[in-house]
């Protein structure tokens, strides 16, 4: 089986150190050929490092979870908050 990784619209939930790093391969240029785009990084504290780093870059970020479920034609989400009810 082959998946095709490029053009993914992507969003995350959970905005804490690991998202940071995520946010810097996807977006740095090993990973660039890719094109993914980020297009929300979603977390309740806004002052983690993920969520700084996203308003950085320019990637829309938010505090409430459902935003994500708005995103027309997401590709992939990235549950990165270890919340039960989230899953």
């Amino acid at each position: 089986m082959d998946i095709d990784l490029r053009g993914l619209k992507i969003a995350i939930i959970g905005g804490a150190s690991p998202c940071r790093r995520i946010l810097e391969l996807l977006t740095g240029s090993g990973l660039e050929s890719l094109g993914c785009r980020i297009v929300l990084v979603a977390d309740t504290l806004e002052r983690v490092e993920g969520i700084q780093y996203a308003r950085k870059l320019g990637i829309p970020v938010s505090s409430e979870y459902e935003d994500i479920c708005n995103i027309p034609d997401l590709d992939l989400i990235l549950k990165l908050k270890s919340d039960v009810q989230l899953s």
